[in-house]
């Protein structure tokens, strides 16, 4: 999916789990992304591989109840963080 107002597209291939919600996939151009929720919290990570993804927390924040969405719901969370926190040239 292409995200509006960004140019990279962002393919999630598995978006699952309560405490954490866990959000894995790539970019188009071969990029991984973890994105993460437990707690009060998120994390978002880039890498080379999945694993180096899960690693890197390249930005992170707080959100109320961050592991307990629903999946839908984890969803429009990631997107929202794409647009606010992920510049792409």
């Amino acid at each position: 999916m292409t995200d509006e107002g960004n140019k990279m597209t962002y393919v999630i291939t598995h978006n699952y789990g309560k405490c954490p919600n866990q959000i894995e996939g790539h970019t188009d151009e071969g990029t991984h992304f973890y994105f993460r929720g437990r707690h009060n919290g998120w994390s978002l990570g880039f890498g080379e591989t999945l694993d180096d993804a899960i690693e890197n927390n390249d930005y992170y924040g707080d959100l109320d109840r961050a592991g307990w969405f629903e999946t839908n719901e984890w969803e429009v969370i990631f997107w929202d963080v794409i647009k606010k926190f992920v510049k792409n040239d």
